[in-house]
């Protein structure tokens, strides 16, 4: 759209007093446009408005700083306003971010804020979350950070973490920025303290954390907070092949039970993968469905790569239970057989037994007839010899002259 249009377009927005959603992204506006769009919204023309997306809609430093100074208005010109997303526009101008931060210095409803792509730097961040860290708790659930040549400032914005100006984040979009390995050490020490206990979501990609950071980072990964992080994002961060190590390592712990998406693309070093697919194959992160590492860069790889490597898995796991089923057989059968043996011993045993105590009975009883056979002769012949000599006593009696 032409800017011309785009005045006719935001006048026709006094008609619409029911509208929730406006987008107006990539249409380059001029400063009097800009001052047309905040001449409604300080109206209360747009006071249903629920989403607001302003991406990338002009160049001048100062007039999204006008914009947005509108939300400052009190009561609120958009009350009932979740969702912010001016990235894209130049707020490299201090005067452009001060006006900007006064947006946190009250109460909001907002609950996606997306300054991505602003060339804050860290002056502007550093404005930003000092403004967070004086104002009231804030209700921000995403928050989008990227591109915005951050580095050291990331500490006054860890600071107003740790003083619970954002208890209810659940994503954190810091990628393309600065940050280093004490960025990366700050980040990790506060998230650990459990300031923001709901984050599910954290994307530190396109960095420069290296080996160092990741090994600083590493143990809010250990952390009690680090159980709910659903997604994590470290790509691109030129990490070396002993730091991925340390990384899974850490994850090997089980603390992120939770984790979904893991993503380590475009770092140098592919030989980690086999500790990373180690880690799917122990179920250390039992819940993950997304790995991007090694040769896996997309997010459709990454599923894939989760996906075929628990599918084989599944096949060892089931070769493995048949392995096991057939040597628990094994075993039983050697078990049985080994009953079988030792009974047949004993009965064998029993049995020798039975027939030496049979072959000594019938022995003994052989014996015992020999005997009664040869006393039984032995008394027949004295028998005999007793008639005879009764015999021949009787014949002497009769004729004495023999």
């Amino acid at each position: 759209m032409s800017d011309q249009d785009l005045q006719r377009f935001i006048a026709c927005l006094s008609t619409t007093s029911a509208l929730q959603h406006l987008t107006l992204s990539h249409n380059l506006c001029s400063f009097a446009t800009i001052q047309k769009l905040r001449g409604q919204i300080e109206g209360r023309v747009l006071i249903g408005l629920r989403e607001l997306h302003c991406v990338a809609i002009t160049a001048d430093e100062v007039a999204m700083g006008y914009l947005l100074e509108v939300l400052q208005i009190n009561p609120s010109c958009c009350p009932h306003l979740h969702t912010l997303d001016v990235s894209g526009n130049p707020l490299n101008n201090s005067k452009a971010a001060t006006q900007f931060a006064r947006i946190f210095t009250l109460s909001s409803e907002v609950l996606t804020l997306n300054i991505s792509s602003m060339q804050l730097g860290d002056e502007g961040l550093r404005t930003i979350a000092t403004a967070i860290l004086q104002g009231p708790e804030l209700r921000i659930q995403r928050l989008d950070m990227s591109d915005n040549a951050i580095g050291t400032s990331i500490d006054v914005f860890a600071r107003a973490l740790a003083a619970g100006k954002l208890p209810h984040l659940r994503s954190l979009t810091i990628a393309d920025n600065e940050l280093g390995a004490l960025e990366f050490e700050t980040l990790g020490s506060v998230l650990a303290t459990g300031c923001c206990s709901r984050l599910q979501a954290l994307d530190l990609s396109a960095n420069s954390a290296r080996g160092e950071g990741i090994t600083r980072f590493c143990p809010f990964l250990v952390s009690p907070p680090a159980r709910y992080l659903w997604s994590l994002d470290l790509s691109n961060n030129a990490i070396p092949h002993r730091a991925l190590l340390r990384l899974s390592e850490t994850l090997a712990r089980g603390t992120c039970e939770q984790l979904h998406e893991l993503n380590l693309s475009c770092n140098p070093e592919l030989k980690a993968i086999v500790s990373f697919l180690e880690l799917i194959r122990r179920k250390a992160l039992p819940s993950l469905t997304i790995l991007q590492v090694g040769y896996a860069q997309s997010r459709c790889e990454g599923h894939k790569l989760v996906r075929d490597t628990l599918k084989r898995q599944s096949r060892r796991q089931k070769q493995h239970h048949f392995e096991k089923n057939l040597l628990k057989i094994q075993l039983e059968n050697d078990a049985k057989a080994e009953r079988d043996q030792k009974r047949c011993q004993r009965q064998a045993q029993r049995l020798r037994e039975v027939y030496d105590r049979l072959e000594n009975e019938a022995d003994r009883a052989l014996r015992r007839r020999k005997q009664v056979k040869k006393s039984s002769q032995l008394h027949i012949h004295q028998e005999i010899t007793r008639l005879k000599q009764q015999r021949s006593s009787a014949r002497l009696d009769r004729d004495p002259h023999l």
